[in-house]
């Protein structure tokens, strides 16, 4: 969740951008912790910089880790946050247009409580496009569900109850997945199941063509305007330093909620523009407007 969290978040434009911010209870909740001191959060980092990678092709294989450098500490409003710094071997893979699928993906993951149904979600997703399929139960259970050498569920019975049954259940309450299987018998024993996939999600395909739209809409825009932000000066007259608009900016990317049709910097356009116009309905006039756009945006993060 760590790892799709933050691929959310990256400017998959900008290989410069490769730090994120995690507050402590975002990175909490993730990490299935509640209220973690110091020493605590240190140990789940530095766990997190000793994951690696291993690609397989032609014949050889490349390792590398994926995060290099983790920092905790409070930020300039006095909040607690954890910073994540992705490789420089994994800045390659990270930065490339097809990361941006995450921001739909995402609003469907983070809800899952339990690491089975976040597992049993993704192998569910990767093969969707196969309507109904098999897949033996020791597949399943070893690879898919990482439940290898677990004694517990060697039975199908106990893996049936305890993890299928529960992860199906919260995947079919939680997400855009509508999943239902039956079992596959060999004599007595199960060997295998068949999955059927049903999406709740009425058109994905329109919600793709829109989202390549908004793409070249914003290819075309960057064209005019080599950082659209700045033209909110002459556009609202809202008389911002270079420096201010960079903060708001900083802010509204940050902080913004997830769209799932919108690249990051479209995103936070639009909050800002939002912001702006609410700022402008107010009965009084507003003398210190990047004050009050960069309270305005806090408040709604809080």
């Amino acid at each position: 969740k760590i790892l799709d969290t933050y691929l959310s978040r990256i400017n998959s434009h900008d290989p410069n951008c490769r730090t994120v911010s995690f507050t402590k209870k975002e990175y909490e909740k993730l990490m299935g912790l509640i209220d973690a001191d110091t020493r605590t959060l240190r140990k789940y980092t530095k766990a997190m910089l000793g994951k690696v990678v291993d690609l397989s092709f032609n014949g050889g294989y490349v390792q590398f880790i994926l995060f290099s450098r983790a920092v905790c500490k409070k930020n300039e409003y006095g909040q607690q946050i954890v910073e994540l710094t992705c490789s420089e071997e994994a800045k390659q893979v990270f930065f490339n247009e097809n990361i941006r699928y995450l921001q739909y993906e995402l609003k469907y993951i983070l809800p899952l409580t339990s690491k089975y149904s976040y597992l049993l979600y993704l192998y569910l997703r990767d093969n969707r496009f196969r309507g109904t399929w098999r897949i033996s139960v020791d597949e399943l259970r070893d690879q898919k569900m990482d439940l290898k050498g677990n004694e517990t569920y060697s039975e199908f019975k106990y893996f049936k109850r305890d993890i299928l049954d529960k992860s199906v259940k919260e995947i079919n309450q939680k997400t855009d997945i509508d999943i239902s299987y039956k079992t596959i018998k060999k004599g007595k024993p199960v060997v295998a199941i068949e999955f059927t996939y049903h999406s709740k999600v009425i058109d994905i395909e329109a919600i793709d063509k829109e989202d390549e739209q908004l793409s070249l809409d914003f290819e075309e825009y960057s064209k005019k305007y080599p950082d659209m932000f700045y033209e909110l000066n002459d556009l609202y007259n809202l008389e911002l330093t270079p420096e201010q608009v960079g903060v708001i900016k900083h802010d509204a990317l940050l902080y913004a909620p997830l769209s799932l049709n919108k690249d990051d910097e479209i995103r936070a356009y639009d909050y800002i523009v939002e912001k702006i116009i609410l700022m402008n309905a107010q009965s009084k006039k507003v003398k210190n407007k990047f004050s009050w756009l960069k309270k305005a945006i806090i408040e709604d993060f809080k």
